[in-house]
């Protein structure tokens, strides 16, 4: 058989050093060696996964030029808003970050309508109680009254009457 040219700078057979491996955009990571059952070690890049932090938009928000130091209306300064694929913060992108947002304002109005909802049925709760506990005063107030009209008709003197 023919040998083959290898184009690699390694000896026949052998492999690429792990460090030619390294962690790309300078995201933390590192090697590792891994061990295999039957002895075999590898030597592989671990790459650590960045957490996205996620903020809401507001005054803190700057064009991208602005962030930079340039300030609007001299070059470098973009004052045309992002278009609608590129990211903003967080990892997000504008459409991404939009939808979110709306989703929370109409969490919060969903809230804001459910404790007022709550707010009501306390209060007609509250009313109706109420109503209930007068209802309840006026027939004692009238059964004592009739027991009254009763025993002033029979001529037993009641006990206010006694001196």
């Amino acid at each position: 058989m023919s040998e083959t040219k290898e184009t690699d700078k390694t000896a026949p057979g052998q492999r690429k050093p792990a460090a030619a491996a390294q962690p790309r955009r300078g995201d933390q990571g590192g090697r590792v060696e891994q061990n295999f059952s039957h002895g075999r070690k590898n030597m592989v890049v671990v790459e650590h996964k960045r957490r996205r932090t996620i903020t809401a938009p507001g005054p803190a928000d700057k064009p991208a030029g602005a962030a930079r130091g340039a300030e609007p209306g001299k070059p470098g300064a973009t004052g045309a808003p992002r278009p609608q694929g590129t990211t903003a913060r967080g990892g997000l992108s504008t459409g991404e970050m939009d939808k979110r947002t709306k989703a929370l304002l109409e969490a919060k109005k969903r809230t804001a309508e459910e404790e007022a909802a709550l707010a009501a049925e306390a209060e007609a709760r509250r009313i109706e109680e109420e109503r209930l506990q007068r209802e309840e005063e006026e027939r004692r107030l009238a059964e004592k009254a009739q027991r009254d009209a009763e025993a002033g008709a029979s001529g037993t003197p009641s006990a206010e009457d006694k001196p």
